[in-house]
């Protein structure tokens, strides 16, 4: 079964700024932080912001007391209840939609001209309440067309402004428009205000049908947008359900469908949508047989056990002492290995909050083989401190320095006031996590070689040359996988670190730094060759490093790729890889 994803996925951008606000009061604030009602709607999304501490606030329910934060939700509220809140001893936070705060600007100000305003919609929706508050006693709602009709009363006024909610049916507002046009003929002002964002998730169900035979709405049904891609799912023909979370899914969902589309709301975040791309996954693989099906199941267990990474590690390192010039030891590949499992299943278990969002198909399968994963954790570790032993014991300090660091950096901080700045770990740092995996794993595969004895590179002025041209290649390849790593979480509603270079400077700067890095990568590469008497497979080396890397942005780019164990398993081929051209380079 072919599982596509609409193009159009992930938070809007009222959405996403209100869930950014939320964050950070909720980590700034001192005393309570409320919400107005539901911050937006998705289930998901509030179950998740309410396990970090926030309440829901309801008039006439909750007592507000001095020193408590308000979080106004996005669908805004109208004026009488602003001054009500604003007449209290709290922290109003303002995270209405910006759309949602330039159509009630738009009904406010044209109500005080005299217009009658009709607002098209749903009644007592949040954002509907607010616009009507705007519009004061010259405002007024309808749903249907029967309702524009009914409003013959209104004879009288000169002028008439036609708005809608943003989340609306576009085709069901043309036969609006027209009814009012009819209505009201040359009195009549009409302006366009349904979201950007919505019309085009609605424009791309049409899209998906010529290429599914079966559609999944993933979002909250309570929400007005995931509803009506639901109902246009019905409409162009396709087998359509409306799922908050994967366990909506039912298991006789995909029989008899060869290709599934996955669409979702506009307050649907990526981590919800990624669960239920891997529960589609999972119910076709227990339909699977064949010799592909097994291969598919096999490459999953690899990734998510994170032997297939420590593969890489134990290749990785093999390349790149061979690249310098040098034969390693076996048990060289068997410290690269095990440290690599062990460090991974460690980080893993460390992160498995927020793997829940993040990588939740690590997350399950981590919760499912809990007991096996944490023992094989420590066999790793056992067996690569073991090795480092056997080469000497300054590799196993050496290995055990590397080993607390990895740790400290992915611990909690005792430090109250980085966490309320969205820093609760040295990892959270801008930049952190890349150069310190880059770092650690670097210095593993080239200063062994260094106190080994006997030593395998001498530090005269070609062994130097070679450790630090093996270092900085090595900090390259490792540090470009980790940052499309981050780039990869940042770009699914990453939720646990904020301050990421990604997150802080925008996906058109990373991109341009990260192209930038392979071009220098790769320069340094053909440098290091003919100015520095390394091994030729440096050049090799290109091939699986800036080249292999510039085709993943490119492709994480072109598509809209919600990751999983595949992002893994592509990202760390590229070690595996080298290690296959360095070995069959031994026998050339």
């Amino acid at each position: 079964m072919k599982i596509i994803l609409a193009h159009e996925i992930g938070y809007c951008l009222g959405v996403r700024r209100a869930m950014r606000m939320a964050f950070k009061a909720l980590s700034h604030a001192e005393g309570k932080v409320y919400s107005h009602g539901p911050l937006i709607h998705n289930q998901a999304a509030m179950d998740l912001l309410q396990s970090k501490g926030l309440n829901i606030y309801e008039p006439n329910i909750t007592q507000l007391n001095k020193g408590d934060t308000l979080i106004v939700r996005a669908h805004g509220l109208p004026p009488v209840e602003w001054a009500k809140l604003g007449a209290l001893d709290i922290k109003l936070i303002d995270a209405t939609c910006p759309r949602v705060a330039q159509i009630q600007s738009l009904v406010a100000k044209k109500a005080k001209e005299g217009y009658l305003v009709i607002i098209w919609g749903t009644p007592r929706h949040p954002e509907v309440e607010g616009l009507l508050g705007f519009g004061d006693t010259r405002a007024v709602v309808v749903s249907t067309v029967e309702d524009i009709l009914a409003l013959e009363e209104q004879d009288g006024e000169e002028k008439v402004l036609l708005v809608s909610q943003t989340t609306q049916d576009m085709r069901a507002f043309e036969a609006i428009k027209e009814a009012a046009v009819k209505r009201f003929a040359t009195r009549l002002t009409i302006k366009d205000t349904i979201c950007e964002a919505t019309l085009k998730r609605q424009d791309e169900i049409a899209l998906l049908a010529a290429k599914a035979d079966a559609l999944v709405v993933v979002g909250g049904k309570d929400s007005g947008n995931t509803k009506r891609l639901y109902q246009r799912g019905l409409e162009e023909g396709l087998k359509t359900i409306l799922v908050d979370g994967p366990e909506d899914i039912p298991e006789a969902f995909t029989q008899g469908v060869t290709t599934v589309a996955i669409g979702a709301g506009a307050s649907s975040p990526i981590w919800q949508i990624r669960k239920v791309s891997q529960k589609l996954r999972a119910l076709d693989r227990l339909g699977q047989s064949s010799p592909m099906g097994f291969i598919h199941r096999l490459l999953r267990a690899l990734v998510l056990s994170r032997v297939y990474i420590a593969l890489g590690t134990g290749s990785w390192g093999y390349a790149i002492n061979l690249a310098m010039g040098v034969d390693s030891p076996k048990l060289f590949f068997g410290l690269f290995f095990y440290f690599g499992h062990a460090m991974h299943i460690l980080n893993g278990y460390l992160d498995r909050d927020s793997a829940r969002y993040n990588d939740p198909d690590f997350a399950s399968f981590f919760n499912k083989y809990r007991v096996y994963m944490i023992l094989a954790g420590f066999l790793s570790l056992f067996l690569s401190l073991s090795a480092a032993w056997l080469i000497d014991t300054k590799v196993f300090f050496l290995a055990v320095i590397l080993l607390a660091l990895g740790i400290l950096y992915a611990l909690p901080l005792p430090f109250g006031f980085l966490a309320k700045r969205g820093i609760r770990r040295l990892k959270d740092l801008p930049l952190v996590k890349p150069v310190a995996i880059s770092t650690g794993w670097s210095l593993l595969v080239t200063i062994p070689l260094y106190l080994h004895k006997p030593r395998l590179i001498n530090l005269d002025t070609h062994g130097l040359m070679l450790l630090i041209i093996g270092f900085c290649l090595s900090f390259a390849q490792i540090f470009v996988r980790s940052f499309l790593m981050e780039m990869q979480d940042a770009r699914g509603d990453r939720i646990f670190s904020s301050n990421t270079l990604f997150a802080r400077i925008g996906i058109n700067r990373s991109t341009w730094f990260l192209i930038g890095f392979i071009v220098l990568w790769a320069i340094a590469l053909v440098t290091s060759y003919f100015l520095a008497g390394t091994s030729a497979i440096f050049l090799c080396l290109i091939l699986t490093g800036p080249v292999y890397n510039g085709l993943v942005l490119k492709r994480f780019f072109l598509n809209p790729w919600l990751g999983g164990f595949e992002f893994d398993l592509l990202l760390d081929t590229q070690f595996i890889l080298a290690g296959l051209i360095a070995l069959l380079w031994t026998y050339l």
